[in-house]
Parts: structure tokens; C-alpha cells; sequence
């Protein structure tokens, strides 16, 4: 039996600028890893990153107060 990951079921999607491959084309002898995902290939869903920040500026005002 083969296992795949499964990138949806933990709200990740593939980089839009490396393609999910997680380098860049750097010169003919090398790679640069790609700066968007640091080279994983896959990236938080834009809704998570959104909670995450949303979450964390309540926390900060909480602290705060």
C-alpha cells in the first residue's frame, strides 16, 4: 500500500511560485531554495494564515489591556 499526504487535510496548498517543487532555478550549476515556502513546497491556505493573524492580534490586545 502506498501512502500519499494528503495537502488539504491540513489546510496547505501547493506554492504558487516554485510549483510545489521548493527550489528556483538559481544559475546552470544550482538551485536557490524558493523564498515563499523555504523550500517544502507547500504553503498555509491563505483563510489559515488569516486566522492565525486574526488569533494572534486578539492575543496581543489581551496582553495589552
Amino acid at each position: 500500500m502506498v501512502k500519499t499526504f494528503n495537502p488539504d487535510k491540513f489546510n496547505m496548498a501547493l506554492c504558487p511560485i516554485c510549483n510545489g517543487k521548493g527550489k528556483l532555478p538559481k544559475n546552470p550549476n544550482g538551485f536557490d531554495a524558493c523564498r515563499r515556502c523555504g523550500g517544502f513546497g507547500l504553503i498555509k491556505k491563505e483563510s489559515e494564515i488569516f486566522k492565525e493573524s486574526e488569533v494572534n492580534s486578539q492575543s496581543q490586545s489581551k496582553i495589552e489591556d
